[in-house]
C-alpha cells in the first residue's frame, strides 16, 4: 500500500510526463525538422520532475518524523536529531544560555527539535543524494545505502545517477536562449530526459517501499 507521500508524488509526476508526451506529439509532426523553439518542453518535464522528487522527499520526512518526535518520551529515545539540534543550539546560545536553557525542561526539548526540523525541510531545494542522506539519517534514523537497490542500481549508482540529475536541472533551469548564436548541442537529449523520468519514479519507488509493512509469512 503506497504512502501518503508516493501517492503525492505519483500525481505530481504525471506532469512531467504529459510534457514529455507534447514534446514527442510537437516532434514527430515537425520531422525531419524539428523546432527549437519546443525545446522547453524537455526542459520543464525535468525542472517539473524533480520538483515532484523535491516535494516527495519533503512529504516522506515529514509524514515519517512527526509522528515520531511524538512518540518519544525522552531525548534518548530520538537522540540522534536531539543531539544535532542540542549542539547546534549550544553553539548559538553560549552567551545568553542563563536566560534561554529552561526552554529545553519539560517537553519544551521537543518544540527545539520541531522548530529545527522545519526550517531544514523548508531550505531543502537542492534534493541531491547527500542531502537526502542527512535528512534520512538525521530525522528518521535511516542509512539509505540499505535501500537504494533496485534491478540495474546499487546505492552508488542510484546517488551518482540522482547528482546528474539534479545537475542537469540546474542547469535547463538557468539556460538562456541566444539567437544570435549558432545551435549548439542541447543540454537535455530525449534520450536523457526519458531516462532521467524513469530513474526519478524507480528512486521515489524504491525510497517509498521502506516503509512499507513487512509482509507475515508464518504459517498460521
Amino acid at each position: 500500500m503506497n504512502t501518503a507521500a508516493y501517492s503525492g508524488f505519483s500525481l505530481s509526476i504525471k506532469d512531467a510526463d504529459q510534457i514529455w508526451d507534447f514534446y514527442e506529439k510537437e516532434r514527430q509532426e515537425a520531422l525531419p525538422r524539428v523546432p527549437e523553439e519546443i525545446e522547453v518542453l524537455k526542459r520543464s518535464a525535468l525542472i517539473l520532475a524533480v520538483t515532484a522528487w523535491e516535494t516527495f522527499l519533503e512529504d516522506k520526512v515529514h509524514e515519517k518524523f512527526y509522528p515520531r518526535l511524538n512518540q518519544a518520551m525522552v531525548p534518548k529515545d530520538i537522540s540522534r536529531v536531539f543531539n544535532t539540534v542540542a549542539n547546534r543550539w549550544l553553539d548559538q546560545e553560549k552567551s545568553k544560555l542563563h536566560r534561554t536553557l529552561e526552554t529545553w525542561t519539560g517537553s519544551g526539548w521537543k518544540e527545539h527539535l520541531r522548530t529545527h526540523f522545519d526550517k531544514a525541510i523548508t531550505a531543502l531545494n537542492t534534493p541531491d543524494s547527500q542531502n537526502c542522506a542527512h535528512l534520512f539519517k538525521t530525522y528518521l534514523d535511516i542509512d539509505l545505502t540499505n535501500h537504494w537497490k533496485w534491478r540495474g542500481y546499487n546505492h552508488e549508482t542510484a546517488s551518482k545517477r540522482l547528482d546528474e540529475v539534479i545537475s542537469t536541472r540546474g542547469l535547463v533551469t538557468h539556460v538562456a536562449r541566444k539567437a544570435s548564436l549558432s545551435p549548439k548541442k542541447h543540454i537535455l537529449s530525449r534520450k536523457d530526459l526519458e531516462s532521467y523520468l524513469l530513474f526519478i519514479k524507480e528512486l521515489a519507488h524504491a525510497t517509498d517501499k521502506i516503509f512499507a509493512p513487512a509482509l507475515d509469512l508464518r504459517s498460521e
